[in-house]
């Protein structure tokens, strides 16, 4: 049997016409996920050294919107970004985007998602700019569904409690449990958010269809602008981590999140096309709810988080884009160490990395192991394109002896 999502997914797919609304990327990524680990993706043989025997291990689909697939990608990406990590405080900051305008972002995701990221990421440069005269350090990761699996747009920006000078030659570390006045962030966020939109507008590169399409109208498109500008923004501030490490962790539970859990379903009900699954109700004291839904309305809201081909969810800025990080991160290395030095501070001891040691604990927990002795010493000695049975009960069983 499949597991949580791809079980609702599938009897979704099966028992409803819901394949036919969705468009092609959305019906594809629907394909690999039903089929990671399930053989449709073909599989690999392998002989374990040990007892000689052979088993049969299915392919996954390595999609970014499958639950399975994300927890190992998302060790592998902070091993990429443990080296970029500075001896400074981190802050975190979310942009998030007013429900009226879900209607344009929803049939213009790639464009209106970028300029929230360029957005977001212009004004935390305005403000260090103006405010510390240096450059911070950027990662923002875009979220895109609250916890029904509703569109709740917002963007997640782990910043630099400090940055290089302008003329580089310093480090500027920021003080306060604030890195900036939420406030005024909030209200430049907003200008540069629906300057973008009325940009995008005046060329004609927004598309108005259906229910939306009455916003293809200047009149109506200028009221939605209005709408939002009159309403407040949120721009949430948390109190600043502990150090790396402790970025290190949350990043680990943000990056490579999936619109829902496997963990979160609860049953999925052929016989009546229901299910249910659990959430927590931030607005009402983080409480833990239950919610039902029909399988049809499920994979509707699950396909609003599939993002665009190709769309790029995590991004860096500042001292951390990717075309001058390494340079920039050596000089920062540099200039804090000059900093602690000039103190007569010891450099901060950091705790032992529990992330990179759940990794590999993680790491070890999904290698594949040979059915029948347990060892994990197993090599290739062919691959199967497809055919492969979905039932997962088969994927280590022996298909050939010696």
């Amino acid at each position: 049997m499949k597991n949580g999502t791809l079980k609702a997914i599938d009897a979704t797919m099966r028992l409803t016409n819901a394949a036919t609304t969705q468009d092609r990327h959305r019906r594809k990524t629907l394909g690999n996920l039903l089929g990671c680990y399930h053989g449709a993706l073909g599989a690999q043989i392998k002989k374990c050294l040990d007892c000689g025997r052979r088993s049969s291990i299915a392919h996954s689909c390595r999609n970014r919107s499958c639950p399975r697939c994300q927890a190992g990608a998302s060790f592998q990406w902070l091993e990429s970004q443990r080296e970029s990590l500075l001896d400074t405080k981190y802050f975190h900051n979310v942009f998030t985007l007013p429900y009226d305008l879900n209607p344009v972002i929803r049939q213009n995701r790639e464009k209106c998602l970028s300029l929230l990221f360029r957005s977001a990421a212009e004004t935390l440069q305005a403000f260090s700019i103006n405010n510390l005269k240096a450059r911070l350090g950027i990662t923002a990761v875009l979220h895109t569904w609250g916890q029904t699996l509703c569109e709740h747009y917002h963007l997640h920006a782990i910043v630099t409690g400090g940055g290089i000078s302008l003329d580089e030659r310093r480090w500027i570390e920021a003080s306060g449990k604030r890195l900036f006045a939420v406030k005024a962030l909030s209200h430049v966020f907003r200008a540069k958010y629906l300057a973008g939109l009325q940009a995008l507008y005046a060329k004609g590169e927004l598309e108005f269809h259906g229910q939306a399409q009455r916003l293809a109208k200047a009149k109506a498109f200028a009221q939605l602008l209005g709408q939002s500008a009159r309403k407040k923004w949120v721009v949430y501030s948390k109190m600043p981590f502990g150090g790396p490490d402790q970025v290190l962790k949350y990043l680990s539970l943000y990056t490579h999140r999936a619109g829902i859990a496997d963990g979160r379903i609860l049953s999925v009900q052929e016989k009546t096309l229901k299910m249910r699954f659990a959430y927590k109700a931030y607005a009402d004291g983080s409480k833990a709810k239950k919610i039902r839904l029909g399988l049809d309305e499920f994979l509707r809201r699950f396909c609003l988080h599939v993002l665009p081909p190709r769309f790029v969810k995590i991004r860096h800025y500042g001292i951390l884009s990717n075309s001058q990080r390494k340079a920039l991160v050596q000089r920062s290395i540099v200039l804090i160490q000059r900093i602690r030095d000039s103190a007569k501070e010891p450099q901060a001891v950091r705790e032992p990395e529990p992330p990179a040691e759940q990794a590999n604990q993680t790491i070890q927990q999904r290698l594949p192991r040979c059915p029948w002795c347990g060892s994990d010493k197993l090599t290739k000695i062919g691959t199967l394109r497809n055919g492969f049975s979905e039932e997962p009960a088969v994927l280590y069983q022996a298909i050939a002896s010696g």
